[in-house]
């Protein structure tokens, strides 16, 4: 009996992941589910680091949920890898100044 369903897809179908140790893929699926429930459970907002290779999926999943997000490259990270992600709260329009990523 399948008791799940799925929510919001990982945008994996066009080989996304390909070349990503396996310890990568779920670190980015574990960080994008925490970001899907902040969206869904935090109206006040938050900001939280985000790694680059999770931007898109999770400007999608804003759209879905009607939040606004925006993004700065975390200082002092030569990687450039690192963002932090501001989820914006709801009661600001989801429609608002973005940032360029």
């Amino acid at each position: 009996m399948n008791e799940y369903e799925l929510e919001l897809s990982f945008g994996i179908d066009h080989g996304e992941l390909d070349g990503l140790r396996l310890q990568d893929a779920f670190v980015l699926g574990y960080e994008f589910a925490n970001f899907v429930e902040a969206m869904k459970f935090q109206p006040a907002g938050c900001s939280m680091v985000l790694h680059s290779g999770n931007w898109a999926r999770v400007k999608a999943a804003a759209v879905k949920y009607n939040r606004r997000v925006t993004s700065s490259w975390c200082e002092q990270d030569a990687s450039e890898d690192w963002m932090q992600l501001q989820i914006w709260p709801t009661d600001l329009p989801a429609q608002g100044p973005s940032d360029a990523m």
